[in-house]
């Protein structure tokens, strides 16, 4: 494209060159060829002549900012960042790319901070770095764990370049899907309607509606200051609230959603979800830390001790052999790993009770004589009061083959709640499906109606739920407790009654909600399911429906999802199939998932649309559940009927490699057989084996969560 007066000068003022630089037109045309040929060490030596006699030039110093951006110049990129600010303090283009440098060293909060100086001095057009900054700022914001200020962000950049940029929506959409968020974090939050209020406090929030968040929130903060606590307006608190969230101030974020939650105007849902908010972003919150620590012990003989640990009746040796948390890369791996239990395992798993199911007191991986080591055994487990008994059940076991003492490494620092909640279960190899399920659900329940309301809570005081159940049965900091725990549930589905834990904490229960009056973009994800669901008509079903899809909200979905299957008034105007298919990954078992892909096939088929995916997904689940006659007829199905269409032999064989049934570096989707399936055999043999009852991979310092050293605010149970 021919470079003309008429475009957007670069120097980011938002005027056209003609009004702006017009006597370098012909050079920044030639920049512009040079840069389009790649050609970017001959644009810097180009620009560095021309600065010469246009020293100051915005445009040009611009340029050269990028250019050392994008050939990695460091030296380079920070000593021309630093001119161009000093002699355009007020550029968007400077600011932005010092939130750039910012985002990617992870100073995320000065980042956002430079990032609103951008915005604050864009004059008309939004240049495009600054756009790009937005975008860059999220996803640092994103990378730290900050997902109230990641997700405005990334709204905020797509919101701007709509379909014609989709990365902003390609990292969105997970996050808000994501069941490791909890859903008050993953809704949207938008401002509170100013109308009605006092003129400077309109002028605040509509200067937050363009992005100038910094702004609007120090108008709104000298505002708050300006009223007693408890007669601030608010719309002034709460946007104050939502916007310091937004900026990734969390310390003043979490106090102004408290500030929010006091005040006597809000109604007692608004209060509790304010203070539920506050909870979980706190970083102040304190959590009772156990340490994850692994003992590495020399032995004598490891051919001894590994026939010594495989024949005890308390251990449940790993068949593949994971390398230890201390080993590093190219090391031979471990000779043997092992998981140590509290109690033998059961002989069978069939009708077997949560009660009998042995639970994990640690991992130990037996490494052999290496040219410049002993043999060893690494042992990791919690050091906690149950330490020593463990480390001396361990020494029973090797007889007189552990020495006494050892090295003792810190791998991690674990919520104790965490801990506590995620202890990790084993099952007989012989346990059927069904079972496992079920004992997963009991354990989930277990985590918390029984564990739960017995741990000490920050947001408490330090206290345990059962305490300030006894103390005040209308506690707020209690509700909110609850509220967040019931959030965060991401895999719940309608398998928990948290109606049941408030009935039992002696707090009142929250009353349903009618449909009518109210709008269904208005109304917080976290009390959908709440709303009566008969007397929705069906635009607001729909509406509630697709953002409950969207978000990911399974508890919602439960009770939506069938009505939307059920009524023929919405025949052609929702994708049902689709539905039956969102049920099927809520579902608390995989027999009723495979109901409902059934039934997604079904409604498929009504609509002349290829079922492939449904009978991927089924696939996927007979596969899991070992079935192999099953799963053998699906993939003759898919591969005789589907292979042809887009993206469906890359997930079949995706999938196929998952479990090892055929193998990845051997083939692949391009020439993939399309007649004879390829010979699964045993599939009972070759699928992962299912996870045990409420599995948690607590030993491995790579996984989460104990892998990481974290102040979380809730666990949140997971089959």
């Amino acid at each position: 494209m021919p470079f003309d007066r008429y475009m957007p000068c670069p120097c980011g003022t938002g005027k056209k060159v003609k009004f702006c630089c017009e006597d370098l037109l012909g050079e920044l045309e030639a920049i512009q060829k040079m840069l389009e040929g790649e050609q970017r060490l001959a644009c810097l030596e180009y620009i560095d002549k021309l600065r010469q006699t246009h020293p100051d030039r915005a445009c040009l110093l611009a340029i050269k900012t990028l250019l050392h951006y994008e050939m990695q110049q460091a030296e380079g990129f920070e000593q021309t960042l630093k001119e161009f600010e000093e002699k355009h303090p007020k550029n968007p283009i400077a600011a932005a790319e010092r939130a750039i440098q910012l985002a990617e060293v992870e100073d995320v909060r000065g980042a956002v901070i430079k990032l609103q100086q951008a915005l604050a001095t864009v004059v008309d057009q939004m240049p495009i770095r600054v756009y790009e900054a937005i975008g860059m700022v999220g996803r640092a914001l994103l990378a730290a764990g900050n997902v109230l200020a990641a997700r405005a962000h990334l709204l905020l950049q797509a919101s701007i370049g709509g379909a014609e940029d989709p990365r902003a929506m390609s990292l969105l959409a997970p996050l808000i899907r994501s069941p490791e968020v909890p859903l008050l974090l993953r809704d949207e939050q938008p401002l509170l309607d100013a109308n009605g209020e006092a003129p400077e406090v309109q002028t605040a929030v509509a200067l937050a509606a363009k992005g100038r968040w910094l702004e609007s929130a120090d108008q709104l903060a000298g505002l708050a200051a300006q009223s007693a606590k408890d007669r601030i307006s608010p719309v002034v608190a709460g946007n104050l609230a939502i916007l310091q969230s937004w900026l990734a101030r969390v310390e003043e974020a979490a106090d102004s959603w408290q500030t929010y939650a006091n005040l006597d105007s809000l109604d007692l849902d608004q209060a509790i979800e304010a203070e539920a908010i506050s909870q979980l972003i706190d970083p102040r919150a304190e959590y009772p830390t156990v340490a994850l620590v692994c003992h590495t012990l020399e032995i004598g003989d490891a051919d001894t001790l590994a026939a010594r640990i495989t024949a005890h009746n308390q251990t449940e040796v790993m068949s593949d052999s994971p390398p230890s948390p201390l080993q590093e890369e190219g090391q031979p791996p471990p000779r043997l790993a092992f998981l140590l239990l509290d109690k033998e395992m059961p002989d069978s798993g069939a009708g077997l009770a949560l009660e009998a199911l042995p639970r994990v007191l640690g991992q130990g991986y037996l490494f052999g004589r290496e040219t410049d080591r002993n043999a060893r055994l690494e042992f990791v487990l919690y050091r906690d009061a149950q330490t020593e008994s463990t480390l001396s059940l361990l020494s029973t076991i090797a007889e007189e083959d552990l020495q006494a003492d050892g090295d003792e490494q810190i791998l991690s620092e674990v919520p104790d709640v965490e801990r506590k909640m995620a202890t990790q279960t084993r099952v007989p190899p012989d346990t059927p499906v069904e079972d496992r399920e079920r004992l997963s659900r009991e354990k989930q329940r277990e985590a918390i109606f029984e564990i739960w309301p017995d741990l000490p809570q920050p947001a408490l005081a330090g206290k345990t739920p059962k305490q300030i159940a006894a103390e005040d049965g209308v506690s707020r900091s209690l509700q909110a407790a609850v509220l967040v725990l019931e959030t965060s549930q991401g895999t719940a589905g309608e398998n928990v009654d948290f109606n049941q834990l408030r009935k039992d904490l002696n707090l009142p229960i929250p009353p349903p909600i009618s449909p009518e009056e109210i709008d269904p973009d208005r109304v917080p994800m976290v009390r959908m399911h709440r709303v009566s669901v008969e007397p929705m008509s069906d635009t607001w079903l729909l509406h509630a429906y697709r953002r409950a899809a969207m978000l990911a909200a399974s508890t919602v979905l439960a009770r939506l999802a069938p009505v939307v299957i059920e009524r023929d008034s919405l025949e052609g105007k929702v994708d049902k199939a689709e539905a039956c298919g969102l049920l099927a990954g809520g579902s608390p078992t995989s027999e009723e998932a495979i109901t409902w892909l059934a039934k997604a096939r079904e409604w498929a088929g009504r609509t002349k649309e290829s079922p492939a995916r449904w009978l991927l997904a089924e696939l996927d689940l007979r596969l899991r559940r070992g079935e192999a006659t099953q799963a053998q007829q699906l993939l003759q199905t898919i591969q005789t009927d589907h292979m042809r269409e887009p993206g469906i032999a890359q997930t079949l064989f995706e999938l196929l490699a998952r479990y090892g049934i055929i193998d990845p570096r051997a083939a692949n989707p391009a020439n993939m057989p399309t007649s004879a399936p390829p010979q699964m055999g045993d599939v009972a043999s070759t699928a992962p084996t299912p996870p045990a009852a409420g599995e948690q991979k607590i030993w491995t310092p790579d996984g989460a969560p104990a892998g990481e050293s974290k102040k979380s605010t809730i666990w949140t149970p997971d089959d």
